[in-house]
C-alpha cells in the first residue's frame, strides 16, 4: 500500500496540513484546517472523495439557508405527530397536577381541574 502525502493539499474547504495518528481500524487520520479557521481529524478517504468538505461548517451554513428559504417562503413548521402532541399534552397536565400538588393535594385535581366533591 502506497502512502500518499495530502499536506498542503486542498479538497473542497479543507487543507490537508499533517497526519495525524490513526484511528480504532487503523487506518490513517489526518489533521486539516478549514477556510473558516476550524480543526478537524479525518481519514483521507472521505475528504478526498468528497464526502466530507469542511469541519461542519457547511452542513450548518447550508441548514441555515434552507430554514431562512423557508421563513421568506411562509412555511409553517412541521406539524407535529400525534403520538407526540398526546405526549406533550400528558406532560403539560403533569406539570400542571405537580403545580396543583405543591399548593394542595393532587387527588383533589382531575385533568388540572378541580374534583367534584
Amino acid at each position: 500500500m502506497t502512502r500518499t502525502d495530502l499536506a498542503g493539499q486542498q479538497f473542497g474547504r479543507l487543507t490537508a496540513l499533517r497526519r495525524d495518528g490513526h484511528d480504532t481500524s487503523g487506518k490513517t487520520l489526518w489533521l486539516f484546517s478549514c477556510s473558516c479557521g476550524g480543526l478537524v481529524r479525518a481519514r483521507s478517504e472521505p475528504v478526498i472523495s468528497g464526502r466530507q468538505v469542511s469541519c461542519g461548517c457547511h452542513r450548518a451554513e447550508v441548514g441555515r439557508a434552507h430554514m431562512q428559504a423557508l421563513h421568506a417562503a411562509g412555511v409553517q413548521k412541521r406539524p407535529r405527530s400525534t403520538e407526540t402532541r398526546a405526549y406533550m399534552s400528558f406532560v403539560r397536565r403533569r406539570r400542571e397536577l405537580q403545580r396543583l400538588g405543591s399548593q394542595t393535594s393532587t387527588r383533589q385535581y382531575i385533568d388540572g381541574q378541580p374534583a367534584p366533591l
